[in-house]
């Protein structure tokens, strides 16, 4: 068993180097190991690539004939895909055992590769670092098991709980390291999403920056109403327009038929959705419009509409706040309206890590856990 972990973990940390750029897949790894020495590794490097299994079995300096293949996902068997099914290589290659961390929840899958494997006499053993693996493939799980995004709320904020001055300016309430982690989660999910007042007063670009990286574009998308937007928007106007989604209220399209002419000619994508009786744009129908555009995951940036709409409607996973050391004193909260009346009505948050960034911290809520409190 302590092989097995010791193996498996390591599966894990392959699987790590696709993060951002695997999406709709999982993060996989592999390795081949044969008297007690690896003989081969790989993982799935993009969408589209040599799956983890297969891209092991090329890079074997020997034979796999009687090897262990470790994996943290269970290998697929169906050929609704791009690219060929591993588990039939698995047993072409005559490997005797495999390894996994989790059973995938896609229904083409979940169970249906290691009955295959069984049946052809091949060894498996699954559960091990089940949460582990768990947590590496979060995007992609919820995705499966919850028919919607994964979605992680992000804000900065001042100590006293502010995340803008009165008259809306927040540029900028946290430091260097911060906003180089936000661009991190950029580069790591499909989609950021805010609301037409950040559009407005922020004017973003909605890309990620990593030092000398390359600039890589995700989806942008913004809930808005269309007769606001200007011309000369950057997320209109840049060479990643095609990029970016505008949602709005079926009548709102209805009523501008010029307006969602022109953006659509532009490459900009618009989508309608329903409202509900507030007025607020039905936050699950809009989830459901982002996964026809294969986005499995959405990074939401605000403002405090979005971000209360998003809150009290439980869509939500993880939350990023970013605390720095200033007052602002009147100043805009994160939430416009939760209508708590009394304590008891508030919802504990579970699972809050912290990590100190210079002078700023950062806390990370999970969602629906028992409640502790750690360092990242």
């Amino acid at each position: 068993m302590k092989h097995d972990e010791f193996y498996i973990k390591k599966t894990i940390e392959l699987a790590s180097k696709g993060i951002g750029k695997v999406s709709p897949n999982p993060l996989v790894g592999a390795l081949l190991v044969k008297n007690n020495n690896i003989i081969g590794s790989g993982f799935h490097a993009k969408y589209g690539s040599p799956h983890a299994e297969l891209s092991a079995i090329l890079n074997c300096t020997e034979s796999p004939e009687n090897a262990t293949l470790y994996c943290n996902l269970e290998p697929c068997c169906h050929t609704n895909k791009q690219t060929p099914p591993c588990a039939q290589r698995i047993i072409k290659e005559k490997i005797k055992r495999v390894v996994i961390a989790n059973t995938d929840s896609n229904p083409r899958v979940n169970g249906k590769g290691v009955e295959f494997l069984r049946q052809a006499g091949i060894e498996v053993t699954q559960g091990i670092l089940d949460q582990q693996g768990r947590e590496l493939n979060e995007i992609f799980f919820t995705h499966i098991e919850k028919k919607r995004p994964f979605i992680h709320l992000k804000w900065a904020q001042s100590l006293d709980g502010n995340i803008a001055t009165h008259n809306g300016n927040s540029k900028w309430i946290s430091n260097q390291k911060a906003l180089q982690k936000v661009h991190e989660f950029r580069t790591k999910y499909d989609a950021i999403l805010i609301g037409q007042n950040t559009c407005l007063y922020d004017n973003p670009h909605l890309t990620a920056r990593l030092n000398n990286a390359p600039i890589q574009a995700r989806w942008r998308v913004v809930l808005t109403a269309l007769s606001v937007l200007k011309d000369d928007l950057n997320i209109l106007k840049d060479q990643h327009r095609s990029k970016t989604i505008l949602i709005t209220s079926i009548n709102d399209i209805e009523e501008n038929a010029a307006i969602v002419a022109k953006f659509r000619q532009a490459g900009v994508h618009i989508e309608g959705v329903s409202e509900q009786e507030n007025g607020i744009l039905d936050l699950h129908n809009v989830m459901a419009i982002l996964s026809t555009y294969n986005i499995c995951s959405v990074l939401v940036e605000g403002g405090r509409s979005i971000l209360t709409s998003f809150y009290n409607a439980m869509l939500w996973d993880r939350i990023s706040i970013f605390i720095a050391p200033i007052f602002i004193g009147n100043g805009i909260s994160p939430f416009s309206s939760l209508n708590i009346n009394y304590i008891e009505q508030t919802q504990r948050l579970s699972e809050i890590k912290y990590e100190l960034m210079d002078d700023s911290i950062h806390c990370l809520i999970k969602k629906g856990r028992k409640s502790t409190c750690s360092p990242v």
